[in-house]
């Protein structure tokens, strides 16, 4: 572990090869080091101002940028299990992301749910100081081995008792009325990337056969840890499509798969890169009416669209502020009339594209108002042409017209009572105008009316029939079946509730 006291030194940039003005990568892990311990990033209450010792323990690079990865635990005589932290730097010196993806862990408590912060633009620094000691392990990607086998599914349907007890779990940081110090308006771009955080509040019990619900019905589940066919390494985004087809994406295995509606695999495409059919951390999925699949590419800066089989058709998207540009796309959801909303996460901000990808128009800013966002996720348009946005770290669904003029919203922070969300990442809506919402950090799927009026709930934390572990998508069906991406179970599960 680093030195709590990190001794003064000077450091002059040794430039890479790429010429002057372009910092290495000791450079960048520095910069790192001495951007979180100078600037502390938005943690929890319980160490917003405690001292910190930092530890470089991933470092990788690639043609433009530098991936680093810090752990970091309060100063002194600290037994338990230390946070991390994430910088994506450019080369030529501009922290591009930053991110908070866990705190520490005191000895035998729980742990915190991830909070991320967001961009910081800095310059080319001619000097570094208060340099802690690093270790630079290993950060690379999980790669993804193509596998194409059907896999069995089972169908055991079960009605749940509606015996909801949700989970208690430490109450993250609240958002804001203005943008947090140190970061000005114009760069607070907070992110909520998935992490490998897990917050329950028990062990799963991989004996349970049934969950708490009060309605649904469990109808089947598919998928276990892996890269092969019918495997799933964190399954973040699903989609259905009119033939009743289920396409997944897959945070961890940088791919999408399509199945049946009852789960039997039937393709898959996609491996780890930068180029056409190629992603980066995909998060959501949606199809088109003529079947068309949409991705956000979410660490290339982009959308994909592809065939119904997988073949690529075109792409837009880059690093930016700008229209059509995007600081890590998430949801994604295509409208009756070929319209594609895009939530911009960490510019906090929902775009709307053609089916071509030509701008159309854009709303939000960074903030808890009306119409403003903080860490939205997921985003869904329901028949009428209303668009709903998952407004994650400020705990709320908000609703607009198809044009991004606000109409109303619901939802506060909360671990108990109807209505309250703990971590909402995802919302979809039925033909009926049902409302759905993952409501992750109570490990259960919410439903209301298109006004917001609480319907139904089912779901407890577990890995039993109609139990979740850190759900992240949802998506209602035609014919009113609900599949739900149960991120941390690496599966996905299908329930019917009426329409």
């Amino acid at each position: 572990m680093a030195e709590d006291q990190g001794k003064e030194e000077e450091e002059k940039f040794d430039f890479t090869d790429e010429g002057e003005g372009y910092i290495s990568l000791d450079e960048a892990r520095v910069l790192a080091i001495r951007t979180a311990s100078q600037t502390p990033g938005v943690r929890s209450k319980r160490y917003r101002d405690v001292p910190m010792a930092f530890e470089v323990v991933g470092a990788t690079e690639d043609e433009e940028t530098y991936d680093i990865v810090l752990s970091y635990r309060p100063q002194g005589d600290f037994t338990g299990t230390p946070g991390q932290e994430h910088f994506i730097i450019a080369k030529h010196g501009e922290i591009i992301l930053r991110q908070v993806w866990s705190t520490p862990k005191e000895p035998g408590s729980l742990p915190i749910l991830p909070i991320s912060i967001g961009v910081v633009v800095v310059g080319i620094i001619a000097a570094v100081g208060a340099v802690f000691a690093m270790n630079t392990s290993g950060g690379d990607n999980v790669p993804m081995a193509v596998v194409s086998s059907p896999i069995e599914t089972e169908d055991t349907s079960e009605t749940l008792a509606p015996t909801h007890t949700p989970q208690v779990i430490s109450t993250p940081t609240l958002p804001p009325t203005t943008s947090p110090s140190p970061y000005p308006s114009s760069t607070q771009r907070p992110t909520p990337l998935p992490t490998a955080t897990t917050y329950p509040t028990s062990t799963p019990d991989s004996t349970s056969t049934s969950g708490s619900t009060s309605g649904a019905t469990f109808v089947t589940k598919w998928g276990t840890d892996g890269t092969g066919g019918g495997e799933f390494s964190q399954p973040t985004g699903v989609a259905v499509a009119s033939d009743g087809s289920v396409y997944v994406a897959e945070w961890g295995n940088n791919r999408i798969q399509k199945f049946t509606s009852e789960g039997v695999f039937v393709s898959q495409w996609g491996t780890q890169g930068m180029g056409n059919g190629q992603f980066q951390n995909p998060y959501g999925v949606a199809v088109a009416s003529d079947g068309s699949v949409y991705v956000a590419d979410t660490s290339n800066q982009r959308i994909q669209k592809f065939t119904s089989e997988g073949v690529f058709v075109r792409k837009w998207g880059t690093n930016g502020y700008g229209d059509g540009e995007f600081a890590h796309p998430t949801g994604v959801a295509v409208a009756s009339d070929g319209s594609v909303y895009v939530v911009d996460v960490s510019n906090s901000r929902i775009q709307r594209f053609t089916s071509e990808g030509v701008f159309v128009t854009k709303w939000g800013t960074y903030g808890s108002d009306d119409g403003q966002f903080w860490n939205p996720s997921g985003v869904t348009v329901a028949s009428d042409g209303s668009v709903y946005v998952a407004d994650t770290s400020n705990s709320r669904i908000q609703r607009f017209t198809s044009e991004g003029a606000f109409v109303s919203k619901w939802g506060t922070e909360g671990y108990t009572d109807d209505g309250e969300f703990a971590y909402p990442y995802s919302v979809s809506v039925g033909s009926e105008g049902s409302v759905y919402v993952v409501d992750s950090g109570n490990n259960r799927i919410q439903k209301f009316t298109s006004a917001g009026v609480f319907a139904d709930k089912w779901g407890t934390y577990g890995s039993g029939n109609g139990q979740f572990n850190n759900p992240w998508g949802v998506v209602v069906a035609s014919d009113g079946s609900v599949y739900v991406a149960d991120w941390y179970n690496h599966r996905i599960q299908k329930f019917s509730v009426g329409q």
